[in-house]
C-alpha cells in the first residue's frame, strides 16, 4: 500500500500544482504567473524526489524482509528434518516482547536458534570472497562486515529461554544459543568451537545437535520441556477475547 502511495504522490502533487497555476488564471481570464509556474515545477520536482527516495528506502526494507523470511523458511525446513532423529522443533516461539526463531529439543540439549540472513556482497576490498563468514567466537565477519550484536542477541534469547524453562519445569534448564546463517559458508577460527554460541548453516543442522551441550537431556526431561514449549505456542494461538 505504501509503495502505491509513494509512486502516486509525486505525479499527483505535480498535477494539482500545475492545474492550479494554469487553471485559476484560465477561468479568471488572466495570464498565468511565471513565478508561480516556476514554483509549481520546483515543488513538483522536490516532492517527486522525496517520494522517490522514500520509495527506494521502502523497497530496500521489503527486500530485506523477504530475504529474512526466506532464510527463516530455509532454516526451518532443515531443522524439521531433525525430528527423524528424535528431536522436537518449534518455530517462532512467542516470548515477552520478541520471538525466538527456532527452538530444538533433543537428547543433546535445548537450542535457541536465531536466523540471520545477510546478502552476499563484498563490503571491503581486503577480503578473499563474498560468501564466507568468519567466526572467531565473539564476532561474525560477513565478508568484511563484522556483526557482534547478533551473537549478543542469541545469548540473551537463550538466557531468557533458560530462565523460563527453569521456572516452568521446576528443574534447572540451560539453553544453548545458536545462529543459523543461510546461504553462507563458515570458516571457524581456532577456539571458536569452545564458545557457548554455535554458528551453523541450515545444511549443517545435524552438526548443530551432534555434540552434547553442557546439559544433555534424558527422555523424562525432554518430555517436560516439550510440554511447556507446546503449551506456550498453543496459548499464543488463543484469541485474546477468549479469556474474557
Amino acid at each position: 500500500m505504501n509503495v502505491m502511495y509513494y509512486m502516486a504522490f509525486g505525479p499527483m502533487t505535480g498535477f494539482i500544482a500545475l492545474a492550479t497555476v494554469f487553471g485559476v488564471p484560465y477561468f479568471s481570464g488572466e495570464p498565468a504567473s511565471n513565478f508561480l509556474v516556476y514554483m509549481a515545477i520546483v515543488a513538483t520536482l522536490g516532492v517527486s524526489t522525496w517520494a522517490g527516495l522514500k520509495l527506494r528506502q521502502l523497497l530496500v526494507e521489503l527486500q530485506a524482509l523477504r530475504l529474512g523470511w526466506e532464510g527463516e523458511v530455509a532454516t526451518a525446513e532443515e531443522l524439521n528434518k531433525l525430528m527423524r532423529d528424535g528431536f522436537e522443533v518449534f518455530h517462532d516461539l512467542p516470548c515477552e516482547r520478541f520471538n525466538i526463531d527456532h527452538v530444538v529439543v533433543g537428547p543433546t540439549g535445548v537450542f535457541a536458534v536465531e536466523t540471520k540472513t545477510r546478502s552476499k556482497q563484498k563490503r571491503t576490498d581486503d577480503v578473499d570472497n563474498d560468501y564466507t563468514a568468519i567466526f572467531d567466537g565473539e564476532v561474525l565477519d560477513f565478508a568484511g562486515w563484522r556483526d557482534r550484536r547478533c551473537l549478543e542477541q542469541a545469548r540473551r534469547q537463550a538466557k531468557w529461554l533458560s530462565d523460563w524453562l527453569t521456572s516452568a519445569t521446576g528443574e534447572r534448564t540451560v539453553a544453548t544459543p545458536a545462529i543459523a546463517i543461510p546461504g553462507w559458508r563458515i570458516e571457524r577460527l581456532k577456539g571458536s568451537t569452545k564458545q557457548s554460541t554455535r554458528v551453523f548453516t541450515p545444511r549443517e543442522a545435524k552438526s548443530l545437535v551432534r555434540n552434547p551441550t553442557m546439559q544433555p537431556l534424558d527422555h523424562g526431561a525432554m518430555k517436560r520441556i516439550v510440554h511447556q514449549l507446546d503449551q506456550r505456542c498453543r496459548q499464543d494461538l488463543v484469541p485474546r477475547s477468549a479469556g474474557r
